[in-house]
């Protein structure tokens, strides 16, 4: 997990662009809902199981992750490209994802996966969301 992520920053209220501030990407509510999340979390990495032991594994740790606090959603993804294993992580707040970072738990990707190097790790503030919680 390098120094340099910036969790807990603040979401940006505008993004630059060449011709000036882009007002698309504003956060019209102050206190984010559930299905807003304000912090994305990528894990990816190759691991050395086959797909039917990786599933073993997601189903065996399922529960820890449903348990955590904050954690909107996780996706469990497989890079087409690659063949990497990815998790897509869905934070409330800095908090609850710094949280995460300090466990046991996302320290045992690693073993419990079998990767074959260190998981590469990704944090993203999100600044807008496509639909609202109701779909729309």
């Amino acid at each position: 997990m390098g120094s340099d992520l910036r969790v807990g920053e603040a979401p940006p209220t505008e993004v630059e662009t060449a011709d000036g501030p882009d007002r698309r990407f504003r956060n019209e509510e102050e206190t984010p809902r559930m299905s807003h999340p304000n912090l994305v979390l990528l894990v990816k990495f190759h691991s050395k199981l086959s797909l039917d032991e990786i599933s073993e594994v997601v189903n065996s740790r399922a529960d820890e992750f449903r348990a955590l606090s904050g954690l909107n959603q996780k996706y469990y993804l497989q890079d087409a490209a690659t063949g990497e294993i990815c998790g897509l992580y869905l934070w409330d707040s800095p908090e609850a994802l710094n949280a995460y970072r300090e466990s046991e738990l996302r320290a045992s990707i690693a073993a419990a996966y079998q990767a074959t190097a260190e998981p590469r790790i990704e944090v993203f503030n999100v600044l807008k969301t496509l639909r609202d919680g109701d779909g729309s």
